[in-house]
């Protein structure tokens, strides 16, 4: 699974992972993305950072400053060498009022090595989403099968 997003001017933390189970939490995780792979996500193009998984899940997580934003769009550009249609792509964000994951968009159509975009739009409830900093948390992730 490869992604590429537009990222903020403010702060990004990128960071990957691949777990036997979804993380509950919202603790980075275990591979932090490198200068290079963050340079590869900062514009919207053909470029992607890879992620594999020897367990379960394969997951990219993304933490970006909203400010006083009360509304946003998260959008998520990329590509699995697993096909979307054999084992679906999901966008979550954090909540922190109720501290749970919540879906936002999947891909479940389209076959291995084919782009695809998820967007998910934040309309209501900023607060819930948003730390003391104004910083949100949000992943993809796709189970291995």
């Amino acid at each position: 699974m490869s992604p590429s997003a537009s990222p903020s001017a403010g702060y990004q933390d990128y960071t990957k992972g691949d777990y036997a189970s979804l993380p509950t939490g919202i603790l980075d995780l275990e591979n932090a993305y490198t200068g290079a792979e963050v340079s590869k996500v900062a514009t919207n193009d053909e470029d992607r950072v890879p992620q594999t998984a020897t367990s379960e899940y394969m997951i990219h997580q993304f933490k970006d400053v909203v400010g006083s934003k009360t509304a946003w769009v998260l959008t998520w550009e990329g590509q699995s060498t697993q096909a979307p249609s054999t084992s679906k792509v999901v966008l979550q964000i954090y909540d922190r009022n109720g501290t749970t994951w919540e879906d936002v968009d999947e891909e479940n159509g389209v076959g291995a090595d084919t782009d695809f975009i998820l967007t998910g739009n934040i309309t209501s409830d900023a607060d819930h989403y948003k730390d003391e900093n104004t910083v949100i948390v949000c992943r993809v992730y796709q189970l291995a099968t």
